[in-house]
Parts: C-alpha cells; structure tokens; sequence
C-alpha cells in the first residue's frame, strides 16, 4: 500500500494546514505520528477553517469559531452537520517540513544532495544530481504542483532549462498531463512519482519500495548494467563547482570548490609522486624548463610582467603630471606625485642594479605557505563536515613542504577524472 501522505501533499496549497486537517487526512495511517514528528512543522498561525470531515457532499470548509480558551468549534455554515469540538493545538497551522523531506528522498534514491529553489518555479526544488559511474550528470528535481496546468509549466520550463535528460519527481502521477509527458520525452527526461518508489520509515527516513535502480529508464538496457555499477570505493573528483568525496565505500558527499580540494586532487591521482609546490600552486600547468627557471631565480611567473605593467603605469602618470602642470591643477598633481612614488618603491623593490629583477631569498616560500595554508584549511573544512575519517587519512598520508606528496600506508586507488556535464 502506498503511503498516503503523497496523495495528500497533491491537493493540499501550500503544503500547510491546520493540525486537525493533516491528522483527518492521515491519522488512519500507522506511520502518521511518525511523519508528523519529523517532516511536520509548527508554524506561528492559527486557522480560521479547517477541512470538513463530513461525507455530505458541498465540500466547504468549516469555519473555526473561539466562544472561549476552552471551547472551540469548527462550525459547518451550510448548517448540514453539528459543530466540531477542537482543542487549541488542532488549530495551529503546521507546514511541510521541506528540507527534511528532500534529504531523505536523496538519500533513499542515492542522489547527491545539492538542494536550491527554481526562483521562476513555486514548489519546486533542483534536489541534487544522479550520478551513476559512468560519470553523465542528471539534475535530480522535485515539484509539489497543485495543479495540472502548473505542472505543464514547470516540465517546460525544466526542458528549456535543461538541453540533456534529467529527472523529475512529484508525489503522484494525478497532474502529470499528456502534453507534459510529451515534452519530457522529448527531452529523454524520467518522471518519477514518489508513491511509487519510496515508503517511510523507522528515524525519520525514507526507505526504496523496490531492488531495482528507479533510474532504469534513463539508460538502454544494453547500458544499464554497466552505467549502474556502484561507485567506486574512493572518489575525489569535480561534479561541476562540486567536488564529489567518498571514503572507504561510505557515503558520497558534495564538497565546495576551494583551492586546497584543487591541489588534494592532483596528489590523490598521483600517490607516492612527489609535486614540486610551484607545479601545485599552478595547477600543474608549468613545464619542466619554466619551473627549474623559477626555482634557480626565485620569480614569481607574475614578476616579469608585473614590472612591465608598473614602467607603464609610470610612463602614464609622468604624461599625466606634464598635462596636470600646464593646467595648474595642483590637487591633481600632489596625488599624481603620491602613486608615482609608490610605484617607484614597488620596482625599486623588485629591480636591482643593472635593470636586473632582484631574486627572492626563498623561491618557494610564498607557493608553500600558500599551498600548505590551503590544504590544511581544507581538511579542518572537511572535519567540520563530519568527515573526521577522511580528514584524519589525509593528515597522516600527506608530506608537506618545498615538495609535496600523498604516501598512504597501504595502497589505494582514487576516482577523480571530473565528471562531465
């Protein structure tokens, strides 16, 4: 039996109500008190109607009337049913607790979780994406439409959006229009109904009603099977501005771009490799000649145009000074003869005699307090995001200095070629 609460959140406006009206529309379901625990929120207001339980047909609603703190009433207007005695509590309106509900449907569908609203879209969220191990990329949404015709305009909205497949869930299939369904075949896109795939369950999760991948679809079936696999034990690598960490087999967890996740990746698909941090702090783009060059002189790559860059400037400044003159701005002038100074003390810093830039006494002190600076920001960030374990292999597989390298204790292997899409 499907859980009934998805039928529910179909017709219900923005997905609140009164107390008594989700515990009239769910209380014969045996794990109501549990989703009312966790996906139920109270809210600040009070009802002024609630939903009429009565079987007699108008369908109206009926009006909440307070004679006293003790007694209140739901009142049917139409005069067809006596009043409803109600308790405080059935009156406070309580709403869908939506960022509980959309991480417990990432988690039972495995769907990386990267939850943000579509401005131009009410109710409807990108959830996060599906990645199977081929490495394609699915946006993952979810749409609590009230209406067929509003469902119709988010499906071509999400296909104008979205040039390549993607995913959408919704509670049931009731407003799912045929002109909807054209269009998303169109595009290759799955539309998946929640009562169908998912079911609650004990701690306030959701739990998949069936074995197989509720992706199928997606993929041929010549393909599936491959495109399916589980991910691989350890993967460090870009999902778009993400990158994507699992550990050991545990879960899979988004991670925002920072440079010491960059400079993890080139040492996590490369272990016991040693990496000159100048190759580190410049994305590994550097060629053997540039970096031994950099090395022996103690440059920047930037220094040699920087200086050029300032002996314009102060060609400029110079002409601006000669016209600032002949117009007797002298405001002008001492603010001109204040940046030509300071640029001079900038290159007198940089250029010794003879026109020589001046070398630095340690060339790699700046990448490797950069560089080292970065990564160790980077694993008290992925402690503070309860990935203690990982953090803690790193710290002890990671060699730190003029060069730096990831040496594990045993040997392990790293998924992080980017993902494409």
């Amino acid at each position: 039996m499907n859980d009934p609460v998805w039928e529910f959140l179909d017709t219900l406006p923005g997905k609140s109500a009164a107390l008594f009206d989700w515990d009239n529309a769910l209380s014969g379901w045996d794990r109501y008190p549990l989703f009312r625990d966790h996906f139920l929120q109270l809210t600040k207001n009070h009802a002024t109607a609630v939903d009429c339980p009565t079987d007699c047909g108008l369908g109206c609603p009926r009006k909440v009337v307070e004679h006293s703190e003790s007694e209140i009433v739901a009142v049917c207007q139409e005069k067809e049913a006596g009043a409803i005695p109600l308790v405080r509590q059935q009156t406070f309106i309580y709403r869908l607790k939506q960022s509980a509900v959309n991480r417990a449907i990432c988690g039972a569908l495995d769907i990386q979780h990267r939850e943000e609203p579509i401005p131009i879209l009410s109710h409807t969220w990108r959830l996060g994406d599906f990645l199977p191990s081929s490495g394609t990329v699915f946006p993952v949404y979810l749409t609590l439409s009230e209406e067929k015709h509003d469902l119709t305009e988010t499906v071509r909205e999400l296909c104008l959006e979205n040039p390549n497949p993607f995913v959408l869930l919704a509670p049931t299939r009731k407003l799912l229009s045929r002109n909807a369904e054209r269009l998303m075949n169109q595009r290759a896109a799955l539309f998946m109904a929640l009562c169908e795939e998912v079911t609650f369950q004990e701690g306030g999760s959701l739990k998949r009603m069936r074995n197989e991948s509720p992706f199928r679809k997606l993929f041929p079936d010549n393909h599936f099977a491959a495109s399916t696999d589980p991910l691989p034990a350890n993967i460090f690598r870009q999902c778009g501005d993400r990158w994507q960490i699992r550990f050991q087999g545990g879960e899979s967890v988004p991670f925002e771009r920072q440079k010491g996740v960059e400079y993890l990746t080139l040492l996590l698909a490369a272990p016991g490799r040693y990496f000159s941090v100048l190759d580190l702090y410049h994305g590994g783009a550097l060629d053997e000649e540039t970096r031994k060059a950099l090395e022996s002189s103690g440059l920047e790559v930037g220094d040699y145009q920087a200086a050029a860059e300032i002996r314009n400037e102060l060609n400029r400044i110079d002409q601006e000074i000669e016209n600032s003159r002949e117009c007797s701005d002298l405001s002008r002038l001492e603010d001109l003869h204040e940046n030509r100074e300071l640029l001079l003390s900038q290159v007198k810093a940089m250029i010794g005699p003879g026109g020589k830039l001046r070398h630095a006494n340690d060339p790699l002190r700046k990448p490797r307090d950069n560089v080292s600076k970065a990564v160790r920001r980077t694993l008290k960030n992925l402690k503070d995001a309860r990935m203690t374990a990982f953090a803690e292999h790193l710290d002890s597989s990671l060699e730190f200095g003029g060069e730096m390298r990831y040496q594990p204790t045993e040997s392990i292997s790293w998924e992080t070629k980017p993902v494409i899409g």
